[in-house]
């Protein structure tokens, strides 16, 4: 495998796995967004997670969401680039 295939399927595996962590950030907005309030809505149950848990995994998944966004701006420069040059003149 070269080094064009290797970047082609880094790109492809991070570009999927930027979608599968969008969507799940989405959901965990929407669960803590419906999450009951004030004392005791950390034991409330929403799909088989508390308010608690839905907190962290949404910081966590947030965060690689982040790590991710870079690569993906770093492995898609180029194409970024003149996309800008576009847009701007």
């Amino acid at each position: 495998m070269n080094f064009n295939e290797f970047k082609l399927k880094v790109r492809s595996v991070v570009s999927i796995s930027q979608l599968f962590m969008g969507a799940f950030l989405l959901l965990s907005g929407i669960m803590l967004y419906v999450a009951p309030h004030g004392r005791g809505s950390s034991e409330a149950w929403l799909l088989m997670m508390t308010k608690a848990d839905w907190e962290y995994w949404h910081t966590i998944i947030g965060f690689l969401m982040a790590g991710t966004a870079l690569i993906h701006v770093d492995l898609n420069f180029r194409a970024l680039k003149v996309l800008w040059k576009r847009l701007a003149g």
